[in-house]
This record gives structure tokens, sequence and C-alpha cells, in this order.
């Protein structure tokens, strides 16, 4: 029996796959129906936003870690692909990161301005 999917070979996207969101590698968006991308950020307990945004950011940091240590590796042996693949996911997972806590960010009253301390 033949296979029932058009593969798509060389169009850029694969309806099993998920979209292309870097050359030639793709990310499924598994969230259930109604879920956009930031729709967490709004069910958020707003007192738990600072938290939130500072455990991004340890993700983001964590990731940029392991991109230097497979930056380095790939001067070793520069025709590991996996390495390169790796790169390029965290690169997406560290800008989709980014846009996460800059929609947190909006959800945050400044604490800085003199109108925030003031009750009246």
């Amino acid at each position: 029996m033949s296979c029932q999917h058009d593969h798509g070979h060389g169009m850029g996207h694969h309806p099993d796959w998920g979209s292309e969101v870097h050359d030639g590698i793709y990310m499924r968006d598994n969230r259930p129906n109604g879920m956009g991308p930031h729709t967490y950020n709004r069910e958020l307990d707003p007192r738990l936003i600072p938290d939130e945004i500072k455990r991004l950011q340890r993700v983001i940091e964590k990731l940029e870690e392991s991109n230097a240590e497979l930056q380095a590796a790939l001067q070793e042996d520069p025709t590991e692909q996996e390495f390169k693949i790796a790169v390029e996911e965290n690169l997406v997972v560290i800008a989709r990161t980014k846009c996460k806590i800059r929609e947190l960010e909006k959800r945050t009253p400044c604490k800085c301005s003199p109108a925030a301390d003031d009750d009246g």
C-alpha cells in the first residue's frame, strides 16, 4: 500500500511536520485548539509574571550557553549536521522566548515611576 500523504519534497511545508521555521527545520504546534502562542500570558496570574520573566530569562541563558558549546564543537568538526541543526533550533526557541518576555513585560506595571508608587 502506498503512502497517502503529499510529502511536498522541496515545498517548504509538510502537513505532518508543521511549519518550516528555518531552512529545513520544521516545528509542529501541538497546543489545543484556541491556544495561540501567547495564550498562557493572559491566563497567568499577574503576581507571577516577574517570576515567569526570570524563569524565561534563565531558559535563554541556558540555550545561549548550549549554543556556545555547540559552536565550539562545530569548530572541531564543521561537518557535524546535528550540531548545526541544534544551534538553529535553539535560535528559534530563543526568539520565541524573547517574544514571550516582551508580552509579559507589557502586562507588568512599571515599578520605577513615581506614579506607580503614588496612591493618589
